[in-house]
């Protein structure tokens, strides 16, 4: 349940999905 627990994290943690878009667009 790994892929459960990696989409759980980001709909309950917003601000994460932002670090990462923002990370990826940098890196």
């Amino acid at each position: 349940r790994q892929h459960d627990v990696g989409v759980d994290a980001w709909d309950f943690r917003p601000v994460t999905f932002a670090a990462i878009q923002a990370r990826r667009r940098r890196g």
